[in-house]
């Protein structure tokens, strides 16, 4: 049985906990565990600081992984309430930027209604995703095949670089199972790929 207000049940978030922990010495890197503790005592008892014999209080964990890469080093920030995010800041001379993100009810209904959306020129990966940018030519040529694929494969909730969201860097806010050690690994390689891509891209 899950936790209140979390993903995972004790015996998952140790498991969780245990893999970051493997994957961060293993490339060098670093985990910062913190924990935050909420009451189930309203906000007005808590202003009035209200006394309740039976107040209950629950302590979700929150952990942020830190792997050097090249001259940076990549921040993951997951928790026992958000799936991961994956950051990486990318100073460009280029103001290149784009939003990728699962094209939803309202995207369809706004391309129907005449807004224009960049298209890769791959059907399956255009009728999946909404995406924006200033430089059309370049998100073409960074979206290759191969991460093209692991978006596709990937849930995500959005993947962006130097968008309001993601000022002077990329990143990636998505789902995977973080309770495989390999499957961790796996998308960490991919999000390194495509800092050397993007980077491959901008900096000439």
């Amino acid at each position: 049985m899950k936790r209140e207000g979390s993903r995972f049940t004790v015996t998952e978030v140790n498991k969780v906990i245990e893999n970051w922990e493997k994957i961060a010495i293993k490339k060098g890197g670093k985990i910062e565990l913190k924990r935050s503790v909420f009451s189930d005592r309203g906000i007005l008892e808590q202003v009035t600081n209200y006394k309740r014999k039976d107040v209950v209080y629950n302590c979700l964990l929150f952990f942020d992984i830190y792997i050097p890469h090249k001259r940076n080093r990549i921040k993951i920030a997951s928790s026992e309430v958000k799936t991961p995010m994956l950051s990486y800041k990318l100073d460009s001379p280029k103001q290149f930027n784009f939003s990728i993100r699962y094209e939803d009810f309202i995207d369809k209904v706004s391309k129907y209604l005449g807004q224009n959306e960049v298209q890769v020129n791959n059907r399956e990966f255009d009728s999946k995703f909404f995406i924006e940018t200033n430089e059309p030519k370049l998100l073409k040529e960074f979206l290759d095949m191969k991460i093209r694929g692991w978006l596709e494969k990937t849930k995500i909730v959005y993947f962006d670089y130097n968008s309001p969201k993601s000022k002077n860097a990329l990143a990636i806010y998505c789902l995977f199972n973080e309770m495989d050690e390999d499957e961790i690994e796996r998308n960490i390689n991919m999000f390194k790929y495509c800092i050397t891509r993007l980077m491959d891209i901008t900096m000439r």
